[in-house]
């Protein structure tokens, strides 16, 4: 295995300091009394929060619920199998988390939990696929476990299940998986060698501007956009808002994508805008911080090994560099983790900074084949079709409909299942749709994989304009090659004659079926815009 230490990261200030369990599937009518007689016995029982089948339980700080867990997940409570796990939420300030790739294919979070709790207090533990490897995550909840994870738990020559672990040299995204060279994940069937090799895939610099001054980089009928747009040959979206404005929202997110010359030239016009508004009216200078958004995934490399990139970063400001916790009201809570790395100094700074940042995670991103989030698609609505089997159908939907109203509820997306024709078979197709926004159904995706009984492959189909089915297949289809080589699964595009959509079907894993979706979506998007 391969280690690759993460930002220290520092989530809200509001989390709780309280240990946080989470009880799904709870029958009807169960009372936090009810609850309460099941938790009491684990430790000090802080608040109990009910909604329906569901329950969160604060203990005091300190308190282990290993032995809650153990004791009920998965166990009948009054005729419901219940789920008992410790709840997401966010860690403190002191958290820090440290990604693992190349892990053994038997390591599970329980024993990648195990062996990370010598180096200090483990929140949460995860294994996941990706591109035909196990990959781990591991949060601890402080810096100084982390680090001691990284320095003296997986140091060079140590061993996990057999496999002797290899830093990785990260500046030179050079891996190594331990004792036996990775394997090339096996081509989906049906795939055939890229005649050509596919475009890079564009990332875009977001970041975050006052939200008084949005008018001003749009103008009037647009007109400053489009001179921005065609002065710069980049393409410029900015975040839709709730209406009315929400006296949370005082930033709106820009995401401007391109090259990195046509980003780097619009972004310096959009900065220019934003200052001359911010000091219009003003009898002192006043200077707007730079708030560049990054994906969790991507803050490690931003930071760099021992602190080399975010140093060199630092040294291009004359004010403040830090990362900081994303508070952004349509990121906040979002299932898929941000960042904001924040800078003051000069216009001319802020270039140099964001244009560094820009090139560092086109870099990583393309090198490491990581699929990335989109802030600006996370709260847009949309649809999807997942195709599973009619055996498969009876844990999605659970007794009296309990588990898809669970499912709802905790991805905040609505999901309908077909009516199976009669005598119909296990194996007959059932479509279940999921609608909301791309972040629930992301997180209903992964809700979903987790309730059925087998766990592997499962389909998903995306509709797409039929206007972008060039664009994603690609010249001798190199761009689809691309994506089926990047997230490891199949993905075929079917468009009926005349129709104005074609329907994409990914199947894979649930891991490999959402980062499919995510590179759809972003070419489709293109298209449109």
């Amino acid at each position: 295995p391969t280690l690759h230490p993460n930002s220290f990261l520092s989530p809200s200030p509001m989390a709780a300091a309280s240990a946080r369990v989470y009880i799904g599937n709870l029958p009807l009518g169960t009372a936090p009394a009810d609850v309460h007689a099941i938790c009491a016995p684990y430790g000090r029982v802080v608040a109990i929060q009910t909604s329906g089948p569901v329950a969160f339980i604060d203990f005091a700080a300190g308190t282990s619920t290993d032995e809650l867990i153990s004791a009920y997940n998965g166990k009948d409570f009054r005729g419901r199998t219940i789920t008992v796990e410790t709840a997401r939420q966010p860690l403190g300030l002191d958290s820090a988390t440290v990604f693992i790739v190349h892990l053994p294919e038997s390591s599970t979070p329980e024993s990648l939990k195990a062996l990370a709790a010598s180096a200090g207090n483990v929140a949460s533990a995860e294994v996941m696929h990706n591109n035909g490897a196990l990959h781990g995550k591991v949060t601890f909840t402080t810096k100084e476990a982390a680090l001691k994870c990284v320095n003296t738990l997986f140091v060079p020559g140590s061993e996990l299940q057999g496999f002797v672990f290899q830093q990785k040299e990260r500046e030179s995204g050079n891996s190594s998986s331990g004792s036996r060279p990775p394997r090339r994940p096996a081509r989906p069937a049906g795939a055939a060698t890229p005649a050509k090799e596919a475009p890079p895939v564009e990332v875009p610099l977001c970041f975050l501007i006052p939200i008084q001054h949005a008018g001003a980089i749009i103008g009037q009928g647009a007109s400053i956009l489009r001179q921005i747009l065609q002065s710069s040959s980049a393409r410029i979206v900015l975040e839709s808002v709730p209406q009315p404005v929400p006296q949370s929202y005082t930033e709106r997110i820009v995401q401007i994508k391109g090259s990195l010359a046509n980003v780097a030239a619009a972004f310096k016009q959009v900065v220019e805008i934003i200052d001359r508004e911010a000091n219009k009216d003003a009898e002192e200078k006043i200077d707007v911080p730079l708030e560049i958004l990054v994906p969790e995934e991507l803050v490690g490399h931003i930071i760099g090994r021992a602190g080399a990139q975010i140093k060199a970063i630092k040294a291009l400001a004359s004010g403040a560099v830090e990362i900081e916790p994303c508070t952004h009201p349509g990121l906040v809570h979002s299932f898929n983790a941000y960042r904001v790395l924040k800078a003051t100094g000069t216009l001319e700074e802020y270039a140099q900074i964001a244009s560094t940042v820009h090139e560092r995670m086109t870099t990583v991103v393309n090198s490491s084949r990581l699929s990335i989030p989109d802030p600006i698609k996370a709260n847009v609505e949309s649809s999807l079709v997942l195709l599973l089997p009619n055996s498969s159908i009876g844990g999605v939907i659970g007794k009296g409909g309990s588990v898809l109203r669970e499912i709802n509820h905790r991805s905040h997306a609505t999901v309908d299942i077909d009516k199976a024709p009669e005598n119909a078979d296990d194996d007959h197709e059932r479509k279940v749709t999921i609608a909301g926004t791309v972040e629930a159904i992301e997180l209903a995706e992964h809700i979903i994989s987790s309730c059925l009984p087998q766990k592997g492959s499962i389909k998903s189909v995306l509709k797409i304009p039929a206007k972008a089915v060039g664009h994603v297949i690609g010249k001798q289809g190199a761009r689809i090659n691309d994506i089926m080589s990047r997230t490891h699964a199949s993905v075929k595009i079917v468009q009926a004659e005349g129709e104005d959509t074609a329907d994409t079907i990914i199947e894979g894993s649930v891991m490999n079926i959402v980062a499919a979706q995510r590179l759809v979506r972003q070419i489709a998007e293109d298209v449109r815009a």
